[in-house]
């Protein structure tokens, strides 16, 4: 009588003060998996810890930089610090990276970070000229050389701490 003719009620075993109603079940299915397929598109899960989702973060902009024609120096998790913001049921995963490379070579890494999913973020970018290959005359120095970029990226990424 007060209940929708199209929906089929079920009762919580032990709870007679509430209805359940199963297509409302379907629909609470449904959002979870969306929210899942967000959280993945946003963080990484926390399948694992801190470490290990650091050292899959560095090879993952390790073959960014490879796959574009830069040359990784080294690169670094850093530790996290207090001015550090993450929402509530987040860790703030940031990697260093020192690169030498070609102007196209750096555009095409920050196509590919920015691209990537979960969602990576550039937060810091020092780029200057790359000394150690420029230091010949500029005669004899080529075209190539003269244009080798430096850099120094931080590269940040949210993993699921809940």
């Amino acid at each position: 009588f007060f209940f929708s003719s199209r929906r089929r009620h079920t009762r919580l075993q032990g709870d007679w003060s509430s209805d359940v109603c199963s297509s409302d079940l379907d629909d609470i299915d449904k959002a979870t998996g969306a929210v899942e397929v967000a959280l993945k598109e946003l963080a990484f899960s926390d399948d694992s810890d801190e470490t290990q989702v650091g050292a899959r973060l560095q090879q993952i902009l390790r073959g960014f930089a490879e796959e574009t024609g830069l040359t990784v120096g080294g690169s670094q998790l850093l530790p996290s610090r207090d001015g550090d913001k993450a929402p509530e049921g987040f860790t703030l995963m940031k990697v260093q990276l020192n690169m030498t490379g070609l102007p196209d070579a750096l555009i095409a890494f920050l196509r590919e970070v920015y691209q990537h999913s979960p969602v990576l973020d550039v937060t810091r970018l020092n780029v200057g000229n790359d000394n150690r290959r420029s230091n010949r005359r500029s005669q004899e120095a080529t075209p190539e050389e003269l244009q080798a970029l430096r850099l120094d990226v931080h590269v940040s990424a949210l993993l699921v701490t809940q």
